[in-house]
C-alpha cells in the first residue's frame, strides 16, 4: 500500500450487476478523488490547480489542471520524473491548462504505464516549481476506500442578513450556501452601508478583515476547493452566526440554522496521527495533534530529523501556518501550535480552520515532505 495521503473530497461506489450468474456477484467498481495543487513562494498571486484521479475496474485515468498563470508551456513532474508538458491558453473562464493520462490507449491521452496514487506532482517552467500536490492514494481493491463515508451533505440554502441601525436604511445582505458530495461552496453579499474596514466574524471568531468602498455590492466567496478569487471554507458554516462589524459595532447578523453539519465535524476529545515521510526525506517523520475541551480548541503539528530551515504547514491545501525546524540536543525539531481562543498564549496562532477529515502536509520550496489524512474520530 502507499502512504496514506487521501484528499478529504474522496468519493467511491461500488454497483453490483443484479443478473450476475449464480457462480458470483459481477461488480464495477469507482473510485475518485481530487486533490490541490498548492501554489509555492515562485508562483503568480492567484495561480492554483488541480489533480483528479478515477479508478473504474481496472482503468486508471489521472488528470492534471492548472489555471490563473500566464500563458505558455509548464512541465508535469510526476514523483520526480517528467512525465509530458502541458500548454496554458486563454479560455472564457481565464488562463487554463489540462494534461490527461489514461493506462489504456487513447489518441487524446498520454499512455499512464505507472500507478500515480499517492505520488508527488509538480508543475515546473525552467526546472522551477510553481505548484506542487499529492495524488490521491486510492486503490480500487481497499474496502476503506470503496466505503469512505466523508461526503458532503447536498444541500441549497439562501438567507437574508438582517442590517442594523448601524448599517444604514439602504443595507441589504444575503448568504448563500451549497454543498454536495465533492465539497462546499459559500458565498457572503452586501450592500449599501457605510465605507470602511469591516470584519467578518463567524461563532465569535474573526475569520477576515476587508474593505467595502461604499457603494455597489461587496462579495466574499468561500469554498472546500478555492480557485480564483474564492477564500479557503476552513470553517463549518452549519448553525453559525455571521457578523459584519466594524470595532464593537454590528452591522450585519445571520444564522444558518438549517444547514447540515460538514462531515468533519466530531465532538469533543483528542486526535492525533503520524506524518508519513514522502521519501523526499526519508528519515523524516511527524507528528499532528487535535484537542478540544468545552472552553478551547487546540492544533499542534511537530517535525523531526529533517533538514534545519523553514517549513510550510498546509490543511486541505491551504497554506495556515510556517514550520522554523533548528537544530537541538535531541536532534533537529521544529514546532507550530494553534489555539482557539487565543488568550494571553503569545506563541501560539489562532486557530480558525478544523483540521479533522483534512489532508495535512508539511512542504519546503513547494515539494511534501511529509503528510497524513488526520481522523475525524478516535
Amino acid at each position: 500500500m502507499h502512504n496514506s495521503l487521501r484528499t478529504f473530497f474522496l468519493m467511491a461506489a461500488v454497483a453490483a450487476i443484479l443478473t450476475a450468474p449464480a457462480t458470483g456477484w459481477a461488480k464495477t467498481k469507482k473510485l475518485e478523488a481530487e486533490a490541490p495543487l498548492v501554489a509555492t513562494e515562485n508562483a503568480p498571486l492567484g495561480a492554483s490547480g488541480e489533480i483528479d484521479f478515477r479508478l473504474k475496474d481496472d482503468r486508471m485515468d489521472l488528470k492534471i489542471e492548472i489555471e490563473d498563470v500566464p500563458l505558455g508551456a509548464y512541465d508535469v513532474v510526476i514523483d520526480g520524473i517528467l512525465r509530458g508538458s502541458l500548454t496554458v491558453v486563454t479560455t472564457m473562464d481565464g488562463p487554463e491548462g489540462e494534461l490527461e493520462f489514461r493506462n489504456r490507449a487513447s489518441d487524446s491521452k498520454i499512455f499512464l504505464d505507472f500507478d500515480p496514487a499517492g505520488l508527488v506532482v509538480q508543475i515546473q517552467q525552467a526546472d522551477v516549481t510553481l505548484l506542487a500536490g499529492v495524488v490521491p492514494d486510492l486503490d480500487i481493491n481497499d474496502p476503506a476506500s470503496a466505503n469512505h463515508e466523508d461526503k458532503f451533505p447536498k444541500q441549497k440554502l439562501k438567507i437574508d442578513m438582517t442590517p442594523t441601525v448601524a448599517a444604514g436604511p439602504d443595507a441589504k445582505g444575503k448568504i448563500k450556501y451549497k454543498s454536495n458530495q465533492k465539497g462546499a461552496d459559500l458565498d457572503l453579499k452586501a450592500k449599501d452601508f457605510p465605507e470602511g474596514t469591516y470584519d467578518l466574524v463567524v461563532n465569535d471568531v474573526v475569520i477576515m478583515s476587508f474593505f467595502y468602498k461604499g457603494r455597489g455590492q461587496g462579495q466574499l466567496r468561500f469554498s472546500t476547493r478555492p480557485r480564483g478569487q474564492s477564500l479557503p471554507l476552513n470553517f463549518d458554516p452549519a448553525g453559525a452566526t455571521f457578523r459584519i462589524v466594524q470595532g464593537d459595532t454590528d452591522f450585519f447578523t445571520a444564522t444558518l440554522t438549517a444547514a447540515v453539519p460538514l462531515p468533519a465535524v466530531a465532538g469533543p476529545g483528542e486526535l492525533e496521527v503520524e506524518l508519513a515521510p514522502t521519501g523526499v526525506q526519508p528519515l523524516a517523520s511527524g507528528e499532528a495533534e487535535y484537542e478540544e475541551e468545552p472552553d478551547k480548541k487546540e492544533f499542534s503539528v511537530e517535525i523531526e530529523d529533517v533538514t534545519p530551515g523553514t517549513y510550510d504547514l498546509f490543511v486541505d491545501g491551504i497554506n495556515v501556518g510556517m514550520i522554523i525546524a533548528t537544530s537541538t540536543s535531541e536532534g533537529v525539531k521544529g514546532e507550530i501550535e494553534f489555539r482557539n481562543p487565543l488568550g494571553d498564549d503569545l506563541g501560539k496562532t489562532l486557530l480558525n480552520f478544523d483540521p479533522r477529515g483534512k489532508t495535512v502536509q508539511v512542504l519546503q520550496g513547494g515539494v511534501v515532505i511529509l503528510g497524513a489524512d488526520f481522523p475525524t474520530s478516535s
